[in-house]
């Protein structure tokens, strides 16, 4: 029989194995309202995932194109508030809404994207005053049909 300490101690490294750590955003971005920037680019990737979502958006400043690279829910929680794997193609011209970098770095947390005309919303929809969308019917399958497609 094992002594009680090391019994407990192989418990709780047994029971906490299905734990994970996740971090608050607040970590590393700028989460107050007057942080929030808005801008306009052509979107260089776009990935839908779990547990986060990523986007590259080349934008202008002072004349020449940067690269910001945003994070976003994930994709679980954007296909169900509207997002779909194809509407963010390669050279499609976007405007977004998001909570900087801590760091100063072209990076963000997106709250908003504007695609043709669309808003959608990734996080934070109160601040941005954008309801989340109502999946329509066609776009519940399709979120069902890759949700069954791609793997967690």
């Amino acid at each position: 029989m094992l002594p009680r300490k090391t019994s407990v101690l192989i418990l709780t490294l047994l029971l906490s194995s299905g734990v994970f750590a996740h971090h608050a955003m607040e970590v590393h971005y700028l989460t107050d309202e007057a942080s929030i920037l808005s801008k306009e680019g052509v979107v260089k990737k776009f990935s839908l995932l779990d547990p986060h979502s990523y986007l590259v958006v080349s934008v202008e400043e002072n004349g020449e194109m940067k690269d910001w690279v945003l994070e976003a829910q994930s994709r679980v929680m954007l296909t169900r508030s509207g997002w779909r794997f194809d509407m963010l193609k390669l050279g499609t011209t976007i405007r977004f809404t998001a909570f900087p970098a801590r760091t100063g770095e072209r990076a963000g947390r997106i709250l908003t994207l504007e695609v043709d005309g669309e808003i959608y919303c990734s996080d934070r929809c109160d601040l941005t005053g954008v309801e989340m969308q109502e999946i329509s019917e066609s776009n519940q399958a399709a979120s069902r049909f890759a949700e069954a497609v791609v793997p967690d």
